[in-house]
């Protein structure tokens, strides 16, 4: 799940993941609310601290 330009870019460009032993670029299941999404393997739950607690209540299916 993602909001606003982080999700436009997710959807056009992949998220790219960078560490010592270099960067891939990933194409992620993105939308802007879990009932889009359907089963997955992984999450990253990676948010700003302030909007924790509301990004783990929009994280539950309804």
């Amino acid at each position: 799940m993602a909001r606003g330009a982080h999700l436009a870019t997710m959807l056009q460009t992949g998220l790219r993941i960078q560490s010592d032993l270099g960067s891939v670029v990933v194409s992620p299941v993105s939308a802007s609310a879990a009932a889009d999404i359907g089963p997955v393997d992984v999450v990253i739950f990676a948010v700003k601290l302030c909007d924790s607690e509301e990004a783990a209540a929009l994280s539950h299916r309804s």
